[in-house]
């Protein structure tokens, strides 16, 4: 299982960070910040058994919607996802 990103109140903040959970050893990895997304929430993500995929969302500081997103795996650096609309 991996979770990514999210928002923090009072102040508001929006993340970029998360981890991934190591079922067999009961523990949690943080995931890179290198060229990690824009920190996001109300973001959609899916994942597909290799690589979690997050698109979407908004951004609290400048609070515009997002029509980017990244994949993520644990084993490769993250691709882009190049803007569609």
């Amino acid at each position: 299982m991996i979770m990514w990103g999210g928002i923090f109140c009072c102040p508001y903040v929006d993340f970029n960070t998360g981890g991934r959970c190591r079922l067999a050893t009961d523990t949690w990895v943080a995931t890179s910040i290198v060229d990690a997304l824009l920190a996001r929430s109300a973001d959609s993500g899916v994942w597909t058994a290799i690589e979690m995929i997050v698109w979407g969302g908004c951004t609290l500081e400048t609070r515009t919607l997002l029509k980017t997103g990244g994949e993520y795996c644990g084993y490769r650096v993250r691709r882009p996802v190049q803007d569609l609309l």
